[in-house]
């Protein structure tokens, strides 16, 4: 599967209340057929959100690190709500290629990366 890539977006500071940083970022929309990756370097932040009519299930893959995480995690996200996950660290999210993986259960979603 290639995997559609969401962006890094310099963060404007830890400080801000979630969704102050991603009011003017661009979202990356998240396509069922493709899933999606993103750049994990430990630290960022995914913001998702639900534009579409009914919920969507946004799962972030795992992989099997020394702390024996127990496998994917998965939140459904209600229409019009927002799911942020983070700060995030490599151990048991970063893929073998760098890359963090996001799989969605329909389209409808947007992300944006917030990066440290």
């Amino acid at each position: 599967m290639a995997r559609d890539t969401i962006p890094r977006t310099q963060e404007a500071g830890s400080v801000n209340p979630p969704g102050v940083e991603v009011a003017g970022a661009a979202r990356t929309a998240l396509v069922q057929a493709n899933g999606a990756q993103f750049q994990l370097l430990g630290g960022e932040r995914l913001h998702i959100h639900n534009g579409s009519g009914a919920p969507i299930t946004a799962t972030l893959v795992s992989v099997a690190d020394a702390q024996g995480r127990p496998g994917d995690y998965a939140e459904a996200i209600a229409n019009g709500a927002d799911l942020y996950i983070g700060p995030l660290k490599t151990a048991g999210w970063r893929q073998s290629d760098g890359m963090a993986y996001v799989d969605v259960s329909a389209n409808g979603l947007t992300a944006v990366l917030l990066a440290p």
